[in-house]
């Protein structure tokens, strides 16, 4: 495997159709770079058999990308990252990971609904024939929201990270005054996924921020969890 140690990369742009394999990235600077910026959804980049150890990520746009068989560690993130629409099979996230969010839009300004279908299409299709997406069940977050990927394909940690379904809550109303005011910040992501399309989401509880940070959000989750509104496994 080709490695890369301590190296910068700047204004890198990639508009579909690169492979990039058996590499290795370790304390390296990705500055203002776009990976799969395709919107031909036959022709997205492919990512496989790749490491990537203690990363810094900077204003880079990633766009409807393969990941295979990933391993990323420990990934520092200048504001938020996200990944449009990916198809993940057998990537792991682990260590202390930025805010990042998984859409399943596949742009993020691109008003093209015959293009949106085409790469649903292809994502579900993906999701069919894999045993596991992604895992995070090691990795501790400033924020994760992720949509677009089925929440069973995910690997949790189950004490931090719980499925919520629409089928065990349909109404915020199931939420009463009391818990609004006790956790508004789950209060608020439980709100935020009833009113979006998905039927499933994966809540994760953010533990790379400080303790008083995270620990009203883990304890409201649990408390949903007591309330059966999220998996107990």
């Amino acid at each position: 495997m080709k490695e890369f140690i301590n190296q910068e990369f700047k204004m890198m742009f990639d508009d579909g159709g690169a492979i990039l394999s058996d590499l290795i990235f370790k304390n390296c600077i990705f500055d203002n770079c776009a990976l799969s910026i395709s919107k031909n959804p036959s022709n997205i980049s492919k990512i496989k058999n790749v490491i990537a150890e203690n990363l810094s990520v900077s204003s880079c746009d990633i766009g409807p990308c393969i990941f295979e068989d990933v391993l990323i560690e420990n990934l520092r993130i200048n504001e938020i990252l996200i990944f449009h629409s990916p198809l993940f099979k057998n990537v792991k996230l682990s260590g202390n990971i930025g805010n990042l969010k998984i859409n399943s839009a596949a742009f993020s300004i691109y008003d093209r609904p015959d293009l949106q279908n085409c790469f649903n299409e292809l994502r579900n299709n993906y999701y069919k024939n894999i045993e596991y997406a992604l895992d995070i069940s090691e990795a501790k977050f400033l924020s994760f929201d992720c949509n677009g990927i089925p929440s069973d394909l995910i690997k949790r940690n189950k004490d931090s990270q719980f499925i919520i379904r629409k089928k065990n809550i349909s109404n915020i109303d199931r939420l009463n005054k009391e818990f609004a005011i006790a956790y508004p910040d789950v209060f608020f992501m439980v709100k935020m996924f009833l009113d979006s399309p998905h039927l499933d989401e994966v809540l994760v509880a953010p533990l790379a921020k400080p303790t008083k940070k995270y620990k009203p959000i883990l304890e409201g989750l649990t408390r949903l969890q007591e309330l059966g509104i999220v998996d107990e496994d």
